[in-house]
C-alpha cells in the first residue's frame, strides 16, 4: 500500500479546511492589483503602490508622512471609483474606502485639499474607541464585499478595550500585540 504524503494532503485540503489558497509564491503574486501611494519611490519599493487585498503597514517617525502617504492612495483609489471603476482591478463604482481615525486627528481640510472628496460617501470616516470596536466594524464591512481599502490611522492608537477598561496604573503586558 502507498503511503500518502500528509504535507500534500493538508495543501490540497487548505482550500476546504481554512478557506484559503496556498501554492507557489509566483502563482499568488502575480494576480495582485495595486494602488499608487502617489510617491514613485514608495511604490517601487512595494512592487508597484499599495497591493489591493492585502495588509500593509507603514511604519515611520512620528511626521514622516505615513497618514499622508495612506491619503494619496486613498486619493487614487477614489478616483478610479468615481470614475467608474475598473473591472480589471475588481473595482466598482459603488465600492467605498474606511478611515479609522484611532488618533482623533483627522483634519477634513487636509484630506479635502489632497483630493479626497469626504462628503460624497465614498469614504467614510470612523473614530473608534476602541481596537475591537474598529476591528470588528472594519471586519463587517468588508464582508459586504463593498469596500476596497481600510485605513488605521494609526496602529499605535489602537486602544484594546481592556486596557481602556481596566484600572489606572494596572499593566496588560503585550495584550495589543496579541489582538
Amino acid at each position: 500500500m502507498a503511503k500518502t504524503d500528509p504535507f500534500a494532503k493538508l495543501l490540497a485540503d487548505a482550500d476546504k479546511k481554512y478557506n484559503i489558497s496556498i501554492g507557489p509564491m509566483r502563482g499568488i503574486a502575480t494576480d495582485t492589483k495595486f494602488i499608487s501611494t502617489g510617491n514613485m519611490s514608495i511604490d517601487y519599493a512595494f512592487g508597484g503602490g499599495i497591493p489591493l487585498g492585502r495588509i500593509t503597514e507603514l511604519a515611520g517617525a512620528p511626521s514622516s508622512g505615513k497618514t499622508t502617504t495612506a491619503l494619496q492612495a486613498a486619493v487614487n483609489l477614489y478616483n478610479i471609483i468615481v470614475s467608474g471603476g475598473d473591472p480589471e482591478m475588481g473595482i466598482k463604482p459603488d465600492d467605498h474606502i474606511i478611515y479609522f481615525d484611532y488618533e482623533q486627528a483627522m483634519d477634513p481640510d487636509y484630506a479635502d485639499a489632497l483630493g479626497l472628496n469626504i462628503d460624497d460617501g465614498v469614504v467614510q470616516f470612523s473614530q473608534p474607541d476602541t481596537l475591537e470596536e474598529g476591528a470588528n466594524y472594519a471586519r463587517d464591512l468588508i464582508k459586504t464585499g463593498r469596500v476596497r481599502m481600510v485605513i488605521f490611522d494609526s496602529l499605535a492608537a489602537m486602544t484594546p478595550s481592556a486596557k481602556a477598561e481596566a484600572d489606572i496604573g494596572k499593566s496588560l503586558p503585550a495584550i495589543q500585540a496579541k489582538l
